[in-house]
């Protein structure tokens, strides 16, 4: 058996590491794809499921076009570690540090597989929506993501285990983004890493096993946000220096109004000004001799 690595850890190798060679659209031929994910480890389809749901979609989660954020409804954004792209949908608008931006989320329909268009993303076995089944691309290691203490997932799941406690303000997986240059400002990723256990034969912990048990191993949240730097360049692009334009639009605008009344109340006044009338008087010359 070929084994892929020498050690094992959850995180084994993710620390400060790449995860495949990505091929990303520059923008060099336009910018409605600029930031988009064209080809991974060189191929334009992933391989974990089946049908569209291996299609590569979205950006890596660190640019978006420009301007096309403004009324967007939803993103895209490709996760190497989950074999798959995910789909984040506009909850709110937000204000951080003088910013404004667009929340988009992980929403409770992105692991149910009661919709037609998730069923490509189920196994050999369709489990109980909720969590996402990324054994094909893990070397067959028995190994399910969710959210944290399985929120939004099938009751079964938190039934199985004692201490779970799902709350969407401590468990929530979102991203706000800033509309105008596409740029993401703040993010709290949230996820859970579970394996599944089943009854196996001579093994103690497992013999009193009666039907396959999802336990959460751990869960992890990675909680970003751009410094001061940063934030004062956007408020300033997004926000001071529109204003600044408009200020000198509209100074623009009065100042030419004010020179074009002036040069009105002046041709008035000289079309009102009395007129003289010019005359000419011609004087006999004497020729002298």
């Amino acid at each position: 058996m070929d084994v892929p690595a020498d050690k094992f850890g959850w995180m084994y190798r993710k620390n400060g590491s790449d995860d495949g060679l990505y091929s990303i659209f520059s923008g060099r031929k336009g910018m409605a794809d600029y930031g988009f994910v064209d080809k991974f480890n060189g191929m334009s389809n992933l391989t974990a499921f089946h049908g569209h749901c291996n299609a590569l979609n979205g950006t890596t989660g660190d640019m978006w076009p420009p301007g096309s954020l403004q009324n967007m409804e939803s993103v895209e954004l490709f996760i190497a570690d989950f074999c798959r792209s995910i789909r984040l949908k506009y909850l709110t608008d937000v204000l951080f540090e003088r910013v404004r931006l667009r929340r988009y989320w992980a929403d409770n329909q992105l692991f149910n597989y009661s919709f037609p268009e998730n069923r490509c993303f189920c196994g050999d076995v369709c489990f109980p929506s909720g969590v996402l089944d990324i054994s094909t691309c893990r070397h067959g290691a028995p190994v399910v993501i969710s959210y944290p203490h399985f929120l939004y997932a099938d009751p079964a799941y938190e039934a199985a285990v004692d201490g779970l406690r799902p709350d969407p303000q401590k468990h929530l997986f979102h991203l706000d983004i800033e509309p105008k240059l596409g740029i993401p400002v703040q993010a709290s990723a949230r996820f859970q890493i579970n394996v599944w256990v089943e009854r196996v034969e001579g093994i103690k912990p497992f013999e009193n096993i009666t039907q396959r048990v999802f336990y959460p191993m751990f869960w992890f949240e990675n909680l970003a946000s751009a410094d001061e730097d940063t934030l004062a360049k956007l408020r300033l692009v997004t926000e001071e220096l529109p204003q600044y334009v408009t200020a000198a639009s509209f100074g623009s605008i009065i100042l030419g109004g004010i020179i074009l009344l002036a040069t009105l109340i002046y041709a008035i006044r000289y079309t009102k000004r009395p007129r003289m009338t010019a005359k000419v008087a011609y004087i006999p010359v004497q020729v002298l001799k």
